[in-house]
C-alpha cells in the first residue's frame, strides 16, 4: 500500500509552547474517537504527560538549571508519547486522509499538483545528540518536499530491521539507540508524487 497519508511527528524544532498546543490538539481529537480505539499511549496517560510537562514548564520559567533540566525531561517524555501515538495513527488510518486528519496530528502536504519524483538526497550527516544513545541525523530537504522520511538501523548484517520516522524539517533525533554500535540511515523527500526516491545509505561509525 502506498503512503498517500503521512503523519508528521518531528518535534525537534517545536518551541515549548508549540509542543503543548500539539499535545492539546491530539488529546482533543482522539478522546472518544472510534477510529482510534487503542492508541499505544492511552489518552489519559498522554494527558498526564502534558500536565507534568506544563507544571515543569511553569516552574522553569523562574529560572535555574535544575528546574530547566526537569522541564526538558518532562518534554522528552511528552514527545516520546506523541511520537508513539503518531506511529499508531499512521498504521491505523488506512491511508485515508480524512481519517488521519481526525486524529489531530498534522499531515504532509495536501498539494495535489504532481511535480514528479523529488531529487535524490546526496548526503546525510550525523552528530551526537544531547543524551547518551541519541544521534541527530541531517540532510538537505529536496525542493518541493513537504516533509522528510527517514529509515535507520543499527543492524550490520541481513536481514536488517529498519525503523521509519518522519519530520517536517531536514533533521530529526534518533533515540533509544544502542551505545557503541554504528547507525545507518537513508532518507527521502515526501511530496505530492507517490514515489519516494531514497538516498544511498550513510553510516555513523559509533553511537555515543
Amino acid at each position: 500500500m502506498k503512503d498517500n497519508v503521512l503523519i508528521l511527528i518531528g518535534y525537534g524544532k517545536h518551541t515549548d509552547d508549540e509542543i503543548s498546543l500539539d499535545a492539546l490538539r491530539v488529546i482533543a481529537f482522539m478522546t472518544g474517537n472510534g477510529d482510534y480505539p487503542g492508541p499505544t499511549v492511552p489518552i489519559s496517560d498522554l494527558q498526564d504527560h502534558l500536565n507534568a510537562y506544563s507544571k515543569a514548564y511553569a516552574l522553569a520559567s523562574n529560572g535555574g538549571i535544575e528546574l530547566t533540566s526537569i522541564k526538558k525531561g518532562k518534554r522528552k517524555l511528552l514527545e516520546d508519547a506523541l511520537i508513539l501515538n503518531g506511529k499508531y495513527v499512521q498504521n491505523t488510518c488506512g491511508n485515508i486522509r480524512s481519517k488521519a486528519i481526525g486524529s489531530g496530528y498534522y499531515l504532509g502536504s495536501t498539494n495535489t499538483k504532481k511535480v514528479g519524483p523529488l531529487k535524490k538526497i546526496s548526503i546525510i550527516k550525523f552528530k551526537d545528540g544531547l543524551n547518551a544513545g541519541e544521534t541527530i541525523i541531517k540532510a538537505a530537504k529536496p525542493k518541493n518536499a513537504s516533509s522528510m522520511v527517514w529509515m535507520f538501523t543499527q543492524d550490520t548484517v541481513e536481514p536488517r530491521e529498519w525503523t521509519k520516522e518522519t519530520s517536517s524539517k531536514g533533521k530529526f533525533t534518533a533515540r533509544k539507540l544502542i551505545i557503541g554500535k554504528p547507525l545507518t540511515s537513508k532518507a527521502a523527500g515526501q511530496g505530492a508524487d507517490d514515489e519516494l526516491v531514497w538516498s544511498d545509505e550513510f553510516t555513523f561509525p559509533t553511537v555515543r
